[in-house]
C-alpha cells in the first residue's frame, strides 16, 4: 500500500526511493524545466484523483465489508 499503488511513474507523478536525492532532484528539474511535462502530469494526475472520491471508495469499502 502506499503511494506505489496511485503513482505510476512518469505519468501522474515520480516515484523516488526514499533517501534517494539524486533521482528526486532529476525528476524535480524534469518538472521545473519543461511546462509541457507539469501540464501533462499535473493533468494526468487530477483525472486519477477521481477514481478516490468518497462515492466511490465507499461503494468499494461497503462491497468489501458486505460480501
Amino acid at each position: 500500500t502506499g503511494p506505489k499503488e496511485i503513482i505510476d511513474d512518469g505519468l501522474n507523478g515520480y516515484l523516488v526511493d526514499v533517501g534517494d536525492t539524486i533521482t528526486f532532484s532529476k525528476k524535480l528539474d524534469a518538472l521545473i524545466s519543461s511546462e509541457h511535462n507539469r501540464s501533462e502530469i499535473g493533468l494526468n494526475a487530477k483525472t486519477t484523483t477521481k477514481d478516490y472520491a468518497l462515492n466511490i471508495i465507499s461503494e468499494q469499502y461497503f462491497s468489501f465489508i458486505c460480501n
